[in-house]
């Protein structure tokens, strides 16, 4: 067990096994994704995957550090994808920063306003905005200054993809969790 005092990162097995289990369906889905879709619609479903993915870990653990495990996780069963610019290390510290700015944006919301599905819904926006970021950085830093308009216009689509899927997300996944075998899970897992 990972403890540490106020709910921050108290992991059980269980719910490490989840959030990787997790992990690996979403990156299988973005592999699958990968090999259908062109580059760009692939990185719109990669984000979507991955806005899902953390929406349906927080609808079953309300604590702190499973989207941070569940980013890097995703990060480095696709190492060798090239959806979000960066391949390599260079993309599981992109997802490693993009989980820890997602959980400090969750973690301000939940703390100021009391409201989840705003909280998951700015902390989804506002990380997915930082990849495209992000991924200049780890690529070349000369490139944000060089590719300005196109990374901004990146920032931009990915916002508003967070924004939708998070929407969807907050109508799906409490329709999903109300099924017999999520039920079942659930229990399982807490």
């Amino acid at each position: 067990m990972f403890a540490m005092k106020g709910n921050v990162y108290l992991f059980s097995l269980r719910e490490l096994l989840f959030v990787l289990a997790t992990a690996l369906i979403t990156s299988g889905a973005m592999y699958l994704s990968y090999h259908l879709f062109p580059l760009q619609s692939h990185f719109l479903v990669s984000l979507s995957l991955l806005v899902f993915g953390v929406w349906f870990i927080l609808s079953f653990f309300h604590d702190y550090g499973r989207a941070l495990t569940f980013f890097t996780a995703v990060g480095f069963f696709t190492l060798p994808l090239n959806d979000f610019g960066a391949a390599g290390f260079g993309k599981i510290v992109m997802f490693a920063l993009a989980g820890v700015v997602f959980e400090c944006v969750l973690f301000f919301f939940a703390e100021r306003c009391h409201m989840p599905v705003f909280a998951r819904a700015s902390a989804s926006v506002i990380s997915s905005a930082l990849l495209p970021l992000l991924s200049a950085l780890v690529l070349s830093p000369a490139s944000i200054l060089t590719s300005f308009q196109e990374i901004l216009n990146l920032v931009a689509l990915a916002s508003v993809t967070a924004l939708v899927v998070s929407f969807i997300s907050s109508l799906v996944v409490p329709y999903i969790k109300r099924h017999a075998l999520m039920l079942k899970l659930e229990a399982y897992v807490a």
